[in-house]
């Protein structure tokens, strides 16, 4: 089970201070000769921790919490209203790119197998692959566009090389059941709670119920069993009706306003949960599935 802890502290401690070119984005971004006819009409623009908010103001603290290198921006343009923008992120791991990726990822949208996964909308194609998160706009639509967005991709993936799978801890939730697409990986502040640290969730559907299943990660089991503790305390104060709370066998079972049930159970560095139905059995068949992958 720690292969797969996401927290990483020393590596991306050590990662944070790389610029651009020692973290690999200058030798990823492609040079303008690969789209015919299209040209550069200023240098690639690089941005670090520190500087990242001058580039994606609004959404820079979003980026920092899944562990934030560096980010290369590149414009290729094939006249003056014809553009289209690379902005390349170097996230410090694949967990924390995948991550970011899930954070634009809706289950309607279009993907492709365009490194681990690419999603593919009208103005532009995201994708991640490694620890790279790469996001790809053009300035319109058409065929045109098209296959610059498309041409750049694909030459990203193949700079980038390595692996072009999905992060081992999406295989930690069970297949069965889940709606495709739904999985997203949390680096921080899971289930909107302060306390609680990194972890994967993903819908899922038995017949007419539906809810979530997760994997939360901490570093110790007494770490794990704390924060069990504090969310029996969060939705006791919240006015859920806690069914069952065995703090030294590690087990929460919780009854909302609406009538749902949630349990959750610590299980050696994590807690494993099934949250959100209307049937207790279908949460027992979910958390025994999420053992079993464990194993």
């Amino acid at each position: 089970m720690k292969k797969y802890l996401p927290v990483l502290t020393a590596l991306l401690t050590a990662a944070g201070f790389m610029s651009g070119e020692e973290s690999g984005l200058t030798v990823i971004m492609p040079d303008a000769g690969v789209l015919s006819g299209w040209h550069l009409e200023e240098p690639a623009q690089t941005y670090s921790p520190e500087t990242l908010y001058e580039a994606i103001d609004g959404e820079a603290t979003l980026y920092h919490e899944y562990g934030f290198v560096a980010m290369m921006t590149q414009s290729y343009y094939l006249n003056e209203d014809t553009a289209v923008t690379v902005n390349l992120y170097d996230m410090g791991s694949p967990e924390n790119a995948f991550g970011i990726y899930t954070r634009y990822r809706f289950p309607g949208y279009e993907f492709e197998k365009i490194g681990a996964e690419a999603m593919v909308a009208e103005y532009g194609i995201k994708f991640c692959q490694g620890r790279y998160f790469a996001d790809i706009s053009s300035w319109g639509t058409g065929s045109v566009y098209d296959r610059a967005v498309y041409t750049l991709a694909g030459e990203l993936s193949a700079a980038i090389g390595g692996s072009t799978e999905i992060p081992g801890i999406a295989n930690l939730l069970p297949a069965a059941g889940r709606t495709d697409k739904s999985l997203n990986y949390t680096a921080v502040h899971s289930l909107n709670q302060a306390f609680l640290k990194s972890g994967i969730e993903a819908d899922y559907v038995f017949g007419d119920d539906s809810g979530k299943g997760m994997v939360l990660f901490f570093e110790s089991n007494t770490e794990a069993h704390e924060a069990l503790n504090r969310l029996a305390e969060f939705y006791h104060a919240a006015a859920g009706s806690v069914l069952r709370f065995e703090q030294d066998g590690g087990v929460l079972m919780i009854r909302g306003k609406d009538d749902k049930y949630s349990e959750f159970n610590v299980l050696d560095t994590t807690i494993i949960g099934a949250a959100g139905f209307g049937s207790v059995e279908n949460i027992g068949q979910l958390l025994e599935s999420i053992r079993e992958t464990q194993e």
